[in-house]
């Protein structure tokens, strides 16, 4: 992130200081924390902290802004680095600096007005449902030909790019019996096989939204846990991605604010209703591959779910590494609209390879309407375009 958006930042920071007795002391870190990564010395930030704060019901001393300083400026220090020890897959980048990102609590006032900003920073709003030749005339981002394919290819494309062949993935039904869980866990290698026979079968859509409509994001070790299940936390054998939620503005403000945010996202899949799904690579979030469930609960639970997306009101019970997420390529069995997959943004070279393509599926007996089914968004690599 470079320092003009952090100085940018810390002037917005400065602007929505609350005032002295409303949760002043709070705030003074998190513009720290921004003029700190901007570059700015200790003297340059105390100067405009002291110069933005408004009167309130209580002195607020140059003892208590110097600390605030100097506790972000211990804290950039102590942020994760890049070790070198991340061995991506094929196509892959591996991450090279720490792009966490604390943002303090604001009141809901305070909330808005920076979604607003962050939604206008983001390209403004983008319909995720506009008609492709409308959005390739001007809408950003634009619909590069690859996005023009049958939805019917989204769950290959979405498998084969995020996924190792040997990772064990549970596909299925959130409610699934215990004794049934088994047979919705297959190595990524065979769900392609499975996905790429029902549509050269041509099976309906919807009936395979009926079965499979949810992903657990993360691969599992295929094991039952103490109490049974085989999709729990404990489960959980690699914490790759996070999954970010946020139902309460519309699609394409959704859209809009992710990209502002400037998070390391690999794919992005609509629901099929009023929210769209974010897969957040966590190696290049962080810095480090996480291995522990503790460290998962410092760097993604705490520091990116509450700090950072709780603000701006994103869903944190989507903050567990066994989440589920929406399958892309199938129809939503509750009210007939298609998850479709946005473009994940690391394609394996298997992807560009020739294959036979399979013959197009049977069209179901009453499919949704046209204006319900996801068309891909486009994604420039492993930063947003």
């Amino acid at each position: 992130m470079t320092k003009r958006i952090q100085l940018q930042r810390f002037n917005d920071a400065l602007h929505n200081l609350p005032t002295p007795g409303t949760g002043c002391h709070a705030a003074l870190l998190g513009a720290a924390n921004y003029g700190v990564m901007a570059g700015l010395s200790d003297a340059d930030i105390l100067a405009e902290l002291r110069a933005a704060i408004k009167p309130g019901t209580r002195q607020v001393q140059d003892k208590e802004i110097s600390e605030a300083v100097a506790k972000a400026r211990q804290e950039l220090r102590a942020a994760p680095a890049w070790t070198g020890q991340v061995t991506p897959r094929a196509g892959q980048k591996p991450p090279t600096t720490a792009t966490a990102t604390a943002q303090l609590p604001m009141d809901a006032s305070a909330v808005a007005a920076r979604q607003a900003r962050l939604i206008e920073a983001g390209g403004g709003p983008f319909d995720p449902l506009a008609d492709p030749a409308r959005a390739a005339a001007g809408s950003n981002p634009p619909w590069p030909e690859w996005e023009a394919m049958s939805p019917r290819g989204d769950v290959l494309t979405f498998l084969q790019s995020l996924y190792n062949d040997d990772d064990l993935l549970y596909i299925g039904p959130d409610a699934a019996r215990r004794e049934d869980q088994a047979n919705y866990i297959k190595p990524a290698a065979e769900w392609v096989e499975f996905f790429r026979a029902q549509q050269a079968e041509g099976t309906d859509p919807a009936k395979l939204g009926r079965a499979f409509p949810f992903i657990c994001c993360n691969p599992l070790t295929g094991e039952p846990n103490e109490s049974g299940s085989r999709r729990s936390d404990s489960n959980v054998v690699a914490f790759r991605f996070a999954v970010l939620e946020h139902d309460i503005l519309p699609l394409d403000q959704q859209i809009a604010l992710i990209r502002a945010l400037e998070l390391p996202i690999a794919s992005l899949v609509f629901s099929g209703g009023k929210s769209i799904h974010a897969l957040l690579d966590v190696a290049a979030y962080c810095g480090e591959v996480i291995t522990t469930h503790e460290r998962w609960r410092q760097v993604v639970k705490e520091a990116l779910f509450e700090t950072c997306l709780k603000p701006y009101e994103f869903d944190t019970s989507t903050s567990n590494p066994s989440r589920f997420s929406r399958l892309p390529g199938v129809i939503r069995a509750e009210d007939g609209a298609r998850g479709r997959g946005v473009r994940p943004s690391v394609p394996l070279p298997s992807l560009t390879q020739s294959s036979p393509e399979p013959p197009p599926p049977t069209a179901p007996e009453n499919p949704p309407p046209a204006e319900r089914w996801q068309r891909l968004l486009y994604i420039n690599g492993r930063a947003w375009a």
